[in-house]
């Protein structure tokens, strides 16, 4: 309406769209405000996120689960998932639970999933339990992530088949990297075997190799330092050099390990070792650098070794 009204004025002012042009000030009437006979069951502000803001916008419980059921924005249901699940009780767990099941949006009704998670009690683990056999598959694997919040035996016996059945590639990934976090060092003999399973860009094996990592655990240290060296495929060599890194504090050769790996052929593989020893910030990985920087012909690697040189040595970049 406000919008309107200011068309129009421009269109009944002297001059038009030329004094619109010339930013000439206009004065118009405030718009006419509707009073409610009582307050409004929903409220949202900037539901398609078109703003570019940080803001906190609180109101009451209640507007947060009308959001959440009857948003006509997807972006909007997803957002009201975590304010519902600051209730926490029994209501908010039936709620989310709706919500993973019915939302016609997969992002919202994976948020809700999410959500559901970060309650942590016996009631949303059961709900997220029936939730694994939703339709959507990225809606199951958001399912199987929450399902991390839970690190007890049963989490595992309820995870091991989706790991093995779910017919999507990602969602049986995503529970191989759940087991992990249980940080259950029985379960590592299993990731490890399923580092053998063969698919597409070696998801499975991926999916395994972070489980490893999750673990924290140096029995898991032996398969990732296999998986880091050729002929195993790039995308298990990098998430294996990630890990390793990651785990330095309980592999002392963990810098050694990548020097040697600054020895690959593959540019790929150099990228990500090079990016991992800058995390690392560890003097023993500046020889090796300097090495790679001096023979290397590819200006990418020359670039990303001086980077990585100057987060090492804390000297500016010339």
């Amino acid at each position: 309406e406000l919008l309107e009204m200011r068309l129009q004025g421009l269109l009944a002012a002297p001059g038009g769209a030329v004094d619109a042009l010339e930013h000439r000030p206009l004065l118009i009437s405030p718009p006419v405000r509707a009073r409610h006979a009582q307050e409004p069951e929903m409220a949202e502000f900037d539901p398609e996120h078109w703003i570019l803001k940080k803001a906190e916008f609180t109101k009451p419980y209640s507007m947060c689960v009308a959001q959440f059921l009857r948003s006509r924005s997807g972006l909007s249901r997803a957002h009201a998932a975590c304010k519902v699940a600051t209730l926490g009780d029994e209501s908010a767990v039936g709620i989310l639970e709706r919500g993973v099941r019915e939302d016609s949006f997969w992002g919202a009704a994976a948020e809700a999933a999410k959500a559901l998670g970060s309650i942590r009690t016996q009631g949303a683990f059961l709900a997220l339990k029936r939730l694994l056999k939703v339709p959507h598959p990225k809606v199951r694997r958001a399912v199987v992530e929450a399902l991390a919040h839970f690190p007890m035996s049963e989490t595992a016996s309820i995870l091991k088949p989706v790991s093995v059945k779910d017919p999507s590639l990602n969602v049986q990934a995503e529970a191989l990297q759940v087991l992990g976090t249980l940080k259950d060092s029985r379960w590592i003999p299993y990731l490890a075997k399923a580092l053998k399973r063969s698919s597409y860009w070696d998801l499975l094996a991926c999916g395994a190799l972070k489980g490893l990592a999750n673990t924290q655990h140096p029995k898991a240290l032996p398969f990732l330092r296999q998986a880091s060296k050729a002929p195993m495929s790039y995308p298990a060599r990098s998430v294996s050099i990630r890990a390793l890194g990651r785990l330095a504090s309980i592999s002392p050769d963990t810098v050694d390990l990548l020097a040697i790996t600054l020895e690959s052929d593959d540019d790929r593989i150099l990228l990500i070792t090079i990016q991992t020893l800058a995390i690392l910030r560890d003097v023993r990985a500046i020889a090796p650098l300097k090495k790679l920087k001096a023979r290397h012909p590819d200006s990418r690697i020359k670039v990303s070794v001086t980077e990585a040189l100057a987060r090492i040595t804390g000297e500016a970049i010339d």
